[in-house]
Parts: structure tokens; C-alpha cells; sequence
């Protein structure tokens, strides 16, 4: 199984921090949120990821290289800053038919990835998506959420009609 993680964002609502960091590489405990994210993709017996970058594509690939640290398969795929998730999924050749991940980099949400996927397998069909304390928490699985795919775009909206 993959997974397609947005580190596309540049993060101008949180200057000025945002002269520093882009959202995914900001540091938490002196670690980048985006590490969490990789750790929940290795605990959730991820593989294979693409990274989607923009601005800060040397630094975040500085940090994660290709994945070895974390026993990842890496793949990078530069896009324009805060580009829709929905103008890069079509550039990526996906297969339309495989499960496959999506989430923000930016968010931290550890750990819930791997309940995540387990349970979004089980309705493979169906438009899931995660929720922490009610809020959405920038997960969601292909190919059922095909559809909605602009609710990974930021900012983060909720969707009270999704399943939880």
C-alpha cells in the first residue's frame, strides 16, 4: 500500500515562523511534524510514499532523503505552492482501482494513522474521513474518497455529512 503525503503548503498564517519552516517541517517536541507522519505510515505497515513539495522542497527533502531512516520507499512529486489536491492527483497515474492514503503533512495527528487505515479497508467503497476531537484530521483513503478530495485542501474544513 502507498501513500500520498501534501507538503505543499507554505503557511503564511503562521508568520513569522513561515520565514522558517514551511507547516510540515515545524518543529514539535524537536522533531518536524511531518516525522510523525512518517512513523504513523511505518506503525500502519506503509511502505511506499509520495511526498507532494513545493517551495520548500530542499529542506524537506534534506530531512526525509529517500526514506531509509524510517524503512519508507520515497518518492517526491514538486507541485505549486497550496495546489489543490485535486489538480495533482490526475498528474500522479494513480491506479484508480488500489488503496491508497492521503494525508496532510502538516497536521499533527499522531497517533491514528494505522486505525485509520485499518478501518477505512473494511469499507473500501465508502467516503471516510478521520476526525480528531471533531475536527477533520487531513486523512483519507482512495479510491472512495475520489470524489472529496477538496477537503484535503487547506484551510481544513469539517464535513458533518462524512461517516466518522
Amino acid at each position: 500500500m502507498q501513500a500520498i503525503i501534501f507538503a505543499n503548503r507554505n503557511g503564511n498564517e503562521l508568520a513569522p515562523l513561515d520565514t522558517h519552516y514551511c507547516p510540515a517541517l515545524l518543529p514539535v517536541g524537536n522533531k518536524p511534524v511531518i516525522e510523525f507522519t512518517l512513523e504513523d505510515l511505518v506503525d500502519a505497515q506503509i511502505d511506499k510514499v509520495r511526498i507532494i513539495i513545493s517551495s520548500q522542497s530542499v529542506q524537506i527533502e534534506k530531512l526525509i532523503g529517500n526514506g531509509e531512516k524510517w524503512g519508507l520507499e520515497v518518492e517526491y512529486f514538486l507541485s505549486r505552492e497550496q495546489e489543490d489536491v485535486s489538480s495533482i492527483l490526475p498528474r500522479l497515474s494513480l491506479n484508480p482501482d488500489e488503496a491508497i492514503l492521503l494525508a496532510r503533512a502538516d497536521m499533527l495527528r499522531s497517533p491514528c494513522i494505522k486505525s485509520f487505515v485499518e478501518f477505512s479497508k473494511q469499507m473500501s467503497d465508502s467516503h471516510i474521513i478521520a476526525k480528531l476531537a471533531n475536527q477533520n484530521a487531513g486523512l483519507m483513503m482512495l479510491p472512495g474518497a475520489k470524489l472529496f478530495t477538496k477537503e484535503l485542501n487547506w484551510p481544513i474544513t469539517s464535513n458533518n455529512t462524512s461517516n466518522d
